[in-house]
């Protein structure tokens, strides 16, 4: 890697090929004629390393794999345009920029395997835990079935499984995989599915107003690469052709954690940080105190048409749908919110629109009111619940629990 890039810094693609090349007396790959299933790009052409690749570089190739080297810093508008039988990308995070149109019209790219050169710099953050949560699931050998509940962050505030553990009688391994709520949900399920088998329990409790945890939305962005980038393996089992906009996704999330990286105030991290966020069952372990007051600002509940109107009750159904036929047990309810400035009538509207779309693939455990606590039981947002909150969350939540798997 020569060169970060600050974001006032940026160069044009013209720009940067011609500094590469003028300067840095970097090789630029322009065009492609070769016939091979599995292309690799060398890190050094004619003596020189390999810079970028231009637009419409690899337009009509026919590879199914393409190996971009380490240290490459640019792939430009449609460098891989009408590769149609490409299938696969495999790269380094090391890229300055990548555009989000790269792949050009190829919706069959399925598999993108990420190497990691650059140093974590998520890994301390909240949203980055995902993949650590994922870790939990993938080591635990106990014999037990899983319960496992998933939301946003309502649940990562408002749920503890050792405390719902002890509440079940230690009848289920009780894992706590909500993280963060304003980001694409299905790839978090599908992640999450693959450690579930028959006779376990998943129990979706989405925040109201989350579009994407209500299928609203399946699109990428950033954020999605964040919460993965402590163990890219888990991107690699993705199959990207369910999602939307991954592209646009992956480009921003590689530009935005270089501008970070290039920040004067920057700490470079490890794969050993950010572990003390949660414990062994991935519980929030901060203490929180209660008394969050927000003046009577409405809490934005999802509109029935907006749910209604959008791919949300097949991609609801669809996936409740897949967990079912592995015979895992689907338990729906709601993330906790605050009742001050709730919108009641929209929240019972809501659930009936659950109800009838999730059809005899899922229980919907829980009411809507069932969600609803007091302005005290939160610490700074609607749906952050406070240490004491939670603790009545989790009573809720367990005993609905019971009078479903009795």
């Amino acid at each position: 890697m020569r060169r970060l890039y600050a974001e006032e810094d940026k160069k044009t693609l013209s720009e940067l090929e011609r500094e590469s090349v003028s300067e840095d007396k970097a090789a630029v790959i322009t065009d492609y004629n070769g016939g091979d299933k599995r292309l690799t790009v060398p890190e050094r052409l004619g003596g020189y390393p390999v810079a970028g690749i231009s637009e419409r570089a690899f337009e009509n190739a026919k590879f199914e794999t393409a190996v971009l080297p380490r240290g490459i810093e640019y792939v430009a508008d449609f460098a891989f345009l009408y590769c149609d039988g490409l299938k696969e990308l495999c790269l380094s995070d090391d890229i300055v920029f990548f555009s989000e149109n790269a792949m050009g019209y190829n919706p069959r790219v399925s598999t993108l395997r990420i190497n990691a050169v650059l140093p974590p710099a998520y890994i301390r953050t909240e949203n980055g835990q995902v993949a650590n949560k994922l870790e939990l699931l993938e080591t635990c050998e106990s014999e037990k079935p899983k319960l496992i509940l998933f939301a946003g962050c309502s649940v990562w505030y408002g749920f503890d499984a050792n405390y719902a553990y002890d509440l079940l009688g230690g009848r289920y391994e009780v894992f706590n995989t909500g993280v963060i709520g304003g980001v694409c949900a299905l790839y978090q399920i599908a992640l999450i599915s693959s450690y579930l088998k028959s006779g376990d329990m998943f129990v979706h409790n989405p925040e109201p107003g989350a579009v994407h945890q209500l299928f609203v939305l399946n699109n990428f962005d950033g954020r999605v690469f964040t919460t993965l980038e402590c163990n890219y393996d888990f991107v690699a089992r993705l199959d990207l052709t369910e999602y939307d906009e991954v592209w646009k996704g992956f480009s921003k999330y590689l530009s935005g954690k270089l501008v970070y990286m290039s920040s004067d105030d920057f700490v470079p991290s490890d794969y050993s940080d950010g572990l003390d966020y949660m414990d062994a069952r991935g519980n929030n372990i901060s203490e929180r105190r209660g008394g969050f007051d927000n003046e009577g600002l409405a809490y934005e509940i999802l509109s029935t048409v907006q749910f209604e109107n959008s791919l949300a009750k097949r991609r609801l159904y669809e996936c409740y749908s897949a967990l079912s036929g592995m015979g895992v047990g689907v338990f729906v309810g709601f993330g906790p919110v605050n009742s001050d400035g709730l919108d009641y009538s929209r929240g019972y509207e809501l659930e009936r629109a659950i109800r009838a779309a999730a059809g005899d693939k899922a229980a919907v455990y829980m009411t809507f009111d069932d969600c609803v606590m007091d302005k005290e039981y939160f610490y700074d947002t609607n749906y952050h619940p406070s240490t004491a909150g939670s603790k009545i969350y989790i009573e809720r939540v367990v005993q609905r629990l019971k009078n479903q798997i009795k």
